[in-house]
């Protein structure tokens, strides 16, 4: 086997680069951990997929980026959160809709069995379950639709509790579970808003439940009150930015020095080095600086928005050169034909899986998205 690795190294082929003199076993652990490094940004695109991309889209665009980073003027937090498309991903950057459907509400069975008892319908029955549950799901929408008007009124404390909110001509007719409905004045609906928001969002956003949701929690109104103001920045937020900034210049320190340091040793020119052994953290530090800067007021703050979308392709693109030169720089001719071998294979499963696997998956997700949103 070690003769056979060192054939395929070519050891006896004439004096190479520096870093093809080092010792075999050391050559192969750092294609290894350059492969890793590889798929490790691969898993972040996928992560990055989840939580940012729009429907359909394999990673976010423009708009996407945009609004995850700079975000609209003119609506509160909450008012976004419950007005964006339920496909986007569940989070403070995304879309909260999903709370008050079936994707996330929780709770849906229960809710079907209480209206199949007070409508005499029968579960076992395909026709009449599907019935009833499209009852459920108009009256969380109307929840929603209310919780809205609320928050569009000026969301104001004396109508939050127990007292309710006042729906008046067409947002009298919306259909809301009794449970959330306050004895008012004759011909008058009033809404439970507190209940609502305890039901709907508390399960997650309460302190002690766990997971990074119960980090803003919505219990009492002067928690909520946080998310009610009109601002021009209604994306990330500073809490949020200044957290995953400090994370991610740490890590990628270490990774892309790691990474570049193993490529400037190799034998490539000193001048394709130079350019390329720094250029992963350059580009990194420029694209967490984008981040910050797309909080500017417009037409600023969108432009670098859409700028991070350029820097982390060129983060992209130097730690891909660094991982592929870098790995051919590391052994002689028959070395590097193994190495081609490898990372043919690897973009022939690549491709297969996104033809096979992704692709699928992106229609669907874009079906969905068509068939629910309003």
């Amino acid at each position: 086997m070690l003769k056979t690795l060192k054939w395929l190294d070519g050891l006896s082929h004439g004096k190479g680069a520096v870093s093809t003199e080092w010792p075999l076993p050391a050559r192969i652990v750092i294609v290894c951990f350059l492969f890793a490094v590889g798929l490790g940004f691969v898993s972040a695109l996928v992560n990055l997929h989840f939580q940012e991309a729009g429907p359909g889209n394999l990673l976010p665009d423009a708009t996407d980026v945009v609004r995850a980073y700079h975000g609209a003027s003119g609506k509160s937090q909450l008012e976004r959160l419950l007005t964006e498309p339920e496909s986007l991903p569940f989070n403070g950057s995304g879309s909260m809709r999903a709370a008050f459907t079936e994707k996330k509400g929780g709770g849906l069975n229960a809710e079907m069995k209480a209206v199949a008892e007070e409508k005499a319908f029968d579960l076992s029955n395909p026709s009449e379950a599907a019935h009833a549950k499209s009852l459920v799901l108009k009256e969380r929408n109307g929840e929603r639709l209310a919780l809205l008007a609320w928050i569009r009124s000026g969301a104001p404390e004396t109508t939050y509790d127990e007292v309710g909110f006042e729906l008046k001509g067409d947002l009298a007719k919306l259909p809301i579970s009794k449970e959330y409905l306050v004895n008012g004045e004759a011909g008058t609906v009033k809404v439970h808003l507190q209940a609502i928001i305890h039901d709907r969002c508390c399960r997650c956003h309460s302190h002690g439940v766990g997971g990074s949701a119960s980090r803003y929690s919505l219990e009492t109104f002067e928690n909520l009150k946080v998310y009610l103001g009109v601002d021009s920045h209604q994306g990330k937020s500073l809490e949020h930015l200044a957290l995953t900034t400090h994370i991610h210049l740490l890590a990628f320190s270490i990774l892309y020095g790691l990474t570049g340091i193993l490529f400037s040793l190799t034998g490539w020119p000193t001048w394709i080095r130079i350019l390329l052994a720094p250029g992963a953290l350059i580009f990194s530090v420029m694209d967490i600086s984008f981040w910050w800067l797309a909080r500017l007021e417009p037409p600023y703050g969108p432009m670098f928005a859409q700028l991070i979308m350029v820097s982390g392709g060129l983060v992209g693109l130097a730690l891909g050169a660094q991982i592929v030169l870098g790995s051919f720089g590391l052994f002689r001719w028959r070395g590097k034909i193994v190495i081609a071998a490898i990372m043919a294979i690897g973009t022939l499963m690549g491709l297969g899986a996104k033809l096979w696997v992704v692709d699928p998956y992106l229609a669907k997700i874009t079906h969905v998205a068509l068939k629910t949103e309003e």
